[in-house]
Formats: C-alpha cells, structure tokens, sequence
C-alpha cells in the first residue's frame, strides 16, 4: 500500500476534447486508469479509457441533481454531492490509494467535480484538455448526438460552460493542473510525458506511438469555421485564447499567428452562401441516395416475396414429391405380395398337377385292372350267375 501522497492523476476535459487519446497515451506510459474500463463504441472505436465505477458516480450525482448523466449541462457550479453516495467516492479514493505507481481515471464530466475531487483529494493532479470549439462542435454533430439534432447551439454552450470550469479550477490550482490542447498531443504525444515530468515530477514512459489518426478528423487549415464562430460568437474565442494563453504545451509564435489571423481575416460572407450550398448539394445527394435506397429495398421486398413463392411452390412439389414416393413404396410393396402369392400359387399348381398325374396314372391302372377281370374266365361265370339269378327271381 502506498501513503496518502501517491500521485493519482485526474483526467478531465469537455466530451471530444481528447481525453481518451490522453488516458491511453498514459495507460501506455504505465498509469493505472482502472481495471474495469468503458468497452469501446461506435463514438470511441479504440476505447473511452473510463473507469466504469467513477462514470457511474458521477452519474449517480447527476442523476439525483435531476440532471443529464451524460453531462450535458452548462451549471457555473459543480452539481451538490447527495450524502448517500460519499461513501463511494471514498470508496473509490481508498482503492486508488492502496495501488501501487501512479493511478487515476479519466471522465469528461469530472470536469464538474473538480473542485469536489481536489478536496477529497489533495494529493491529485489534474490533467485538463481542451480543443478548439469548431473542432467540437464538428465532431459531437458528426457523431450524431441528438440533444443537438433539434439544439445546435447546446454544443458551443455546454464547451463554454466545461472550459469556463476548467480555467477557474487552473487558475485556482496551478501546481496540480496541466493545461494541454489536443491538437498539440496529438501533433507530438511527448510533451504530454515531458510536462507531466517537469511539473509534477512523475517520470512516465510512453510508447514511441500509439495514436492512430483516423480517431480524429480536423478540418482543413482552409476552413472558415473558425472565423464563423469568431463573428458570431466572439465570447467562445476570446475563451479559446484565453486556454491557449494558460496552455502548458501551446507554443508561443503559434498563438501569436493564430490570434493575428483570426482577428485580421474577417467573416467571408461568400463562404457562407458557399456552405449553404455544400449542406443542400449533400442533402440532395442523401435524398438521392435514400431514393436509391427505396428502390433497392423495394426489390429486396419483392425479390423475397418471389422467393417466398418460389420455397412455397418447391414445398408443395417437395409434398407432392413425397406423397408419390410413398405411393411408390406402396405399390412396390404390393407388387412384391403379389409376386409372393404368385409364386405360391405357382407352387400348388405344380402340385395339383402332379397329384393329378398321378391320379390319372392310378385310374389307368385300375381301368387296366378291371379289363383283366372282365376278361377273366371268373368275371364271365360271374355274368353268366348274374343273368340266371336274376331269370329266377323274376320266375
């Protein structure tokens, strides 16, 4: 068991911030981020690197604060912890502590428990992301959420309100926090092991690399999103300079030329109108597509109902098939008594012919017997008694 100063990392940032990239970068490096973890989904195909017992209470509180447990809120404050569930926070907290090396977990809606975390836990430290609001933005709509599909705006409020918490707690607790943008992570993984090193004083090993690029999607440099978001939201960018100004990994000339460029280049109206025309092209090219779609799967409809046919109609024939055959099998067993009785009847046959035979033979015989009598000298005295016999009884 380590003491009560083990180092514990917290791992926290707004939902598509990056968070998940950064836990596997130090699950890799060797920190403990638990061993019962998210299993990976359509949203995170690698993994969320979540700690399923610290998503759950999290959660839980949100929950019992009649609120999304997902996180979707844009409250100033954390939400109020129920007394109830303290006991599994330090619950959590005692495991955590009994593990040996470097451990933590990794939850985007630990950015509303920070605060609450930092006293239970003094001896943590805190890793915050952050990312750009487009690029946010960009991906919570490709991913499809739908508390956006109706709300779009909910996406830029809900960055604001994570990266509003995670400057007061920065600001308010810089020894034990490291500010870093994803896009510089995932540019270079190790400066996240080097300013992990040099302010925390915790030597990680990281892999060579681990981040496979086709996790994230960034929009081109040529984009003009971020100069919509400048002219219509100016508060979200005076926020995302404020983040890179405070960043632990940012390089000083590159927030230099971005804040030259954004606020020299103004809003290109045309871009609008040519955006406008790229959503209605594509959304054309999905009617045609559903259309295609409809088609397709109207033969698909009808290519099983000709198929249902066709198996209704090959068991009738296989029925018919097996009726005949049964039949088959019946006359075949009827020919086969038939033959027995033939050959049966074959059989007496031969048999009355043989005994007639030799009844014929018998009769010949006793024909043969009865002329040598008649022709006997006894047979003729025998007539002539006879004749005389019956003379004297008609006398």
């Amino acid at each position: 068991m380590t003491d009560a100063t083990s180092p514990i990392l917290i791992i926290t940032g707004m939902h598509r911030s990056g968070t998940s990239l950064t836990a596997s970068l130090l699950q890799s490096a060797g920190v403990d981020i638990g061993s019962k973890l998210m299993a990976p989904s359509e949203g995170n195909i690698k993994g969320h690197f979540e700690d399923l017992e610290v998503v759950e209470f999290h959660e839980n509180v949100l929950e019992a604060n009649h609120l999304s447990p997902e996180g979707w809120v844009t409250l100033k404050t954390i939400p109020e912890i129920p007394e109830d569930l303290l006991p599994k926070a330090q619950q959590i907290i005692n495991y955590k502590r009994q593990i040996t090396g470097i451990t933590g977990w990794k939850d985007p809606r630990g950015t509303l428990f920070l605060n609450f975390w930092q006293s239970q836990l003094p001896e943590a430290k805190f890793i915050l992301l952050y990312r750009a609001p487009w690029e946010v933005m960009d991906s919570l709509y490709r991913r499809g959420d739908s508390i956006f599909q109706d709300s779009p705006y909910l996406a830029l409020a809900f960055w604001m309100s994570y990266n509003t918490a995670i400057l007061n707690f920065y600001k308010r607790y810089p020894q034990q926090s490291c500010l870093f943008n994803i896009e510089n992570i995932r540019k270079d993984p190790r400066i996240l092991s080097k300013a992990i090193s040099e302010k925390f004083s915790l030597f990680l090993d990281p892999e060579d690399s681990i981040y496979d690029p086709s996790i994230f999607h960034p929009q081109s440099e040529e984009s003009s999103r971020p100069f919509l978001i400048k002219d219509f939201f100016p508060e979200a960018i005076s926020m995302y300079q404020e983040l890179e100004d405070c960043s632990d990994s940012s390089n000083q000339e590159d927030r230099r030329l971005f804040t030259k460029e954004i606020s020299q280049k103004n809003f290109d109206k045309q871009w609008l109108l040519n955006d406008w025309l790229a959503i209605r092209a594509t959304q054309r090219r999905l009617f045609q597509t559903q259309s295609q779609l409809h088609i397709t799967e109207q033969r698909e409809i009808e290519t099983k109902q000709a198929l249902a046919e066709t198996q209704k109609a090959l068991s009738k024939t296989t029925e018919a098939l097996h009726h005949s055959q049964n039949q088959l099998a019946k006359t075949k067993a009827d020919l086969y008594h038939c033959q027995n009785q033939l050959t049966q009847e074959k059989v007496a046959l031969q048999h009355s012919q043989e005994e007639l035979a030799q009844t014929q033979t018998h009769v010949t015989h006793l024909q043969t017997m009865i002329e040598a009598m008649e022709s006997s000298k006894f047979w003729k005295l025998r007539r002539v008694w006879m004749k005389v016999k019956q003379k004297l009884t008609f006398q």
